[in-house]
């Protein structure tokens, strides 16, 4: 008995060639369409409201660290005058003659280029006074402190009184040149 096919169809064929399906045929797969329409929708959005909130926290966490960070402040530079009224007047005498040799001798770029060894000596002398004066602010008054801010002033009175001299000779020298 095996199943024939075009039999079959023959016999069905009234059933088949219907232009609208029978009732209960029709809402049987309607049924099925709105259960393949309508899959279960995730609601997501409560992490994009997390992710939204982490950033903010991070952020506003990370912009207090930076602009509160210790070591971006200035630190306290204490001075000879902090110390006693007689340091405070040798400090003065010196910042008084360093101001009025550097006022005579009107610096400028070119003179970097003519003698950088002198202001490389000049800039590396105030990195270690800028380091006498942190130390100076921590221990208070200490001899050992003391003398080397004593002794920046003098280096630098020598090293401007050097660039002076350097300047005259080279005047000198084109002066020289010019006469001959």
């Amino acid at each position: 008995m095996a199943f024939d096919i075009e039999k079959n169809v023959k016999e069905k064929r009234h059933q088949i060639d219907v232009e609208t399906p029978p009732d209960n045929l029709w809402e049987g797969i309607e049924d099925k369409i709105d259960i393949a329409q309508e899959p279960e929708k995730k609601d997501y959005s409560w992490v994009w409201k997390v992710a939204a909130s982490l950033f903010l926290v991070t952020s506003i966490v990370l912009l207090v660290l930076l602009v509160s960070k210790p070591g971006d402040q200035e630190p306290q530079l204490a001075s000879l005058s902090d110390i006693s009224s007689e340091y405070k007047s040798i400090e003065t005498e010196y910042i008084s003659v360093i101001q009025m040799i550097e006022s005579e001798l009107k610096l400028d770029e070119e003179h970097r280029k003519e003698f950088p060894w002198l202001f490389e000596e000049l800039e590396y002398l105030e990195v270690v006074n800028t380091q006498y004066r942190e130390d100076l602010s921590k221990v208070s008054e200490n001899e050992q402190v003391i003398k080397p801010l004593i002794d920046y002033y003098e280096k630098k009175i020598k090293i401007l009184k050097r660039i002076q001299l350097e300047i005259n000779r080279k005047n000198n020298e084109k002066d020289d040149q010019i006469n001959i």
